[in-house]
């Protein structure tokens, strides 16, 4: 493979990270002062001429005109870590939910015990080539090179989430779960991915980029690329229905599960009828302490959780029969340890389905070394151990759902 070849590579597998950057982004831009790098002038002349012939084009193919002015910020990685990262170090630097939701991961048996997720939201901020926030767009220049094959798709992506905010803005409010934020970021990225696909094909000027794969490697890079694995083509089959028309539609009434993003036609249906196609199950728990966090995870959550065990296809089949769920998580501590209980309560479509689901993930665990199972009926007992965390869970199955009680305790540092 030839020097441009591996650049264009490393570029369009890049635009898979650059708009989770955008999300925390938006949340630390505030806080943030003044952009100050040290950008040569040419460079930014370079940069800008480029974005905006891009930006021609890219009204031009999503037949939305822009009605503010686009602003670039060129800044590099030491900055973006600085100023947008979450930091260990830094306690009021990490958002409470980020750190319920590590729990989370953690108690479902999607991430092992010693998994941190400020160190994983540090590795994305560092790799980001540019990210939108309302009508400006960050361009880190450690990697961004307006001479380089991919730098026009970078350009258009972001383009395109300026667009969704001059045209669009409701459709970044509002309190999410865990499986309507990824539904709504499959329409978001789907939507600047399908732009930036068209834009290269018309054009000529670049090269669609691939199509993201589900990355079992890495259970959480999984989990929040899911807008890249199924969002364009969601986006794409209501474009073949109907075109931009009914693309637009969507923001008004966004998906709001990730099942609707995998199979969209259950989304026209929620669109044209408003069935959901799925329920919010009562969740029973007994546990001391604060309650401090409720979610519902979705469909393509209980995926992942089975398939980095048994392989996507496999999952997927017993996923596909998922009809909802929730989850509560409740806090408790004293001078040495903290204390997390999580109820999981999960729905399914039969009673078969509900057997396959629980046979699945029991199964599953006796692959995690270093744990301890016990089975009675439709009733499974797991205990974890790893350095200074234990994680208890009970498994039961019965009619239509599984349930799982999970305790994880941590000790203090």
């Amino acid at each position: 493979m030839d020097r441009d070849s591996l650049v264009l590579t490393f570029v369009l597998e890049s635009i898979v990270i650059l708009a989770l950057v955008s999300v925390y982004i938006q949340s630390y831009t505030e806080r943030s002062g003044l952009v100050v790098t040290t950008i040569g002038s040419e460079k930014r002349k370079e940069v800008l001429s480029l974005a905006k012939d891009v930006e021609k084009g890219v009204e031009l193919v999503r037949n939305l005109t822009f009605t503010s002015e686009v602003s670039f910020e060129l800044i590099n990685t030491s900055w973006a870590l600085e100023q947008w990262a979450p930091k260990e170090e830094e306690p009021t630097s990490i958002p409470p939910e980020m750190l319920f939701k590590e729990v989370v991961y953690k108690a479902t048996f999607l991430l092992p015990l010693n998994f941190s997720i400020v160190s994983g939201e540090r590795g994305f901020v560092g790799m980001f080539l540019a990210a939108t926030a309302g009508t400006t767009i960050y361009i880190n220049t450690d990697y961004f090179d307006p001479k380089s094959p991919g730098s026009r798709n970078v350009l258009a992506h972001e383009l395109t989430h300026v667009l969704q905010f001059l045209h669009f803005p409701s459709i970044f409010a509002g309190e999410e779960t865990t499986d309507s934020m990824l539904a709504k970021q499959a329409l978001i990225e789907g939507d600047a991915g399908l732009t930036q696909r068209l834009y290269c094909i018309t054009t000529k000027l670049c090269t669609p980029s691939p199509n993201t794969q589900i990355d079992l490697g890495n259970p959480y890079i999984a989990l929040i690329t899911f807008p890249y694995v199924y969002g364009e083509r969601f986006v794409f089959y209501l474009y073949n229905y109907s075109g931009w028309s009914l693309v637009n539609k969507a923001y008004e009434k966004p998906p709001t599960a990730t099942s609707m993003a995998m199979h969209p036609e259950k989304y026209l249906q929620y669109l044209f009828t408003g069935d959901l196609g799925f329920e919010e199950p009562v969740v029973r728990c007994e546990a001391c302490g604060d309650r401090v966090y409720s979610d519902r995870l979705g469909e393509y959550y209980t995926l992942l959780v089975l398939a980095q065990r048994i392989g996507v296809e496999n999952a997927t089949k017993v996923a596909e029969q998922w009809r909802g769920d929730k989850l509560v998580l409740f806090k408790s501590e004293n001078t040495t340890h903290v204390t997390w209980v999580l109820c999981w309560n999960t729905t399914w479509a039969s009673e078969k389905a509900s057997e396959e689901f629980y046979t699945s993930l029991v199964q599953s665990l006796k692959r995690i070394g270093t744990a301890r199972l016990s089975e009675s009926g439709f009733e499974a007992q797991v205990v974890v151990v790893q350095n200074s965390q234990k994680l208890y869970a009970k498994i039961v199955y019965s009619s239509t759902w599984v349930f799982i009680n999970s305790t994880l305790t941590t000790q203090k540092q």
